[in-house]
């Protein structure tokens, strides 16, 4: 009986750790990705979104700042630094 009760304790130990691997995996995806768009965004001389047409349409250096600023701030969530 113990020898079962053990059994399944190991069981459930295996399945929470590959479940935290897996969550550790994603967290540390999301981390490089965040941080990868934070320091394209950061580099680059001008920043643009694209219009109804395709056409790239250039941001005001204000809304370029405001949007390196939410990248950095979501590099910081994703990475917890």
């Amino acid at each position: 009986m113990l020898k079962a009760d053990d059994l399944a304790r190991s069981h459930q130990e295996a399945i929470e750790d590959k479940a935290r691997a897996t969550q550790q995996k994603k967290k540390q995806a999301a981390c490089e990705s965040a941080r990868t768009r934070y320091y394209q965004m950061r580099d680059a001389a001008r920043l643009f979104k694209r219009d109804a047409d395709g056409s790239r349409v250039y941001m005001s250096d204000e809304d370029a700042d405001a949007l390196r600023q939410q990248a950095r701030q979501a590099m910081s969530a994703a990475c917890g630094t």
